[in-house]
């Protein structure tokens, strides 16, 4: 069978995640501070897509649980946080431009798309606390040349203008 991730991706893919003796299933959740909970929480949900989780516990401190596919993201409210500078997580989507676009007609800025040799194709955007996301489309070395060739300005063909009478 063949795999749409890129070869190098692939092969890390294959074997477990492995560090001394512990062996990695997955990422289960990521945390993020953020400055208000229940506004980053509506961001989250009514703009970027997530699912909120009914299972946090009563913990001291505003926040929220959310689904983002097979992972979690927890928001944890941080009187006073301000977001590192370069610090992100990716969510990973099958379409950027409809995902970049999805985003923009909520209000959101998105930068442009960038890609990363046969990798991926990438944009960036914020939440309200100012935490950096990424939305990340991976390619396969095929579907990158194909991405690559039809970005790229077509410039009119000069044997095609000799052929017209």
């Amino acid at each position: 069978a063949h795999s749409p991730l890129h070869p190098r991706v692939a092969r890390r893919a294959s074997r477990e995640a492995y560090c001394g003796r512990m062996q990695f299933a997955g990422v289960h959740h990521v945390s993020l501070n953020v400055t208000d909970a229940a506004e980053c929480t509506r961001f989250y949900v009514d703009v970027v897509g997530m699912t909120l989780r009914d299972d946090r516990p009563d913990f001291p401190f505003a926040g929220a649980w959310l689904q983002a596919g097979d992972q979690q993201v927890h928001l944890l409210e941080v009187a006073d946080f301000a977001a590192p500078k370069g610090q992100h997580f990716a969510l990973r989507v099958a379409n950027l431009d409809a995902a970049k676009a999805d985003l923009e007609s909520k209000g959101v800025k998105v930068s442009d798309p960038k890609q990363l040799g046969d990798i991926c194709r990438q944009s960036f955007f914020q939440d309200p606390t100012g935490n950096l996301i990424e939305i990340n489309q991976p390619l396969s070395p095929g579907r990158a040349a194909a991405t690559k060739a039809a970005r790229k300005p077509q410039r009119p063909n000069p044997s095609a203008r000799e052929a017209r009478p």
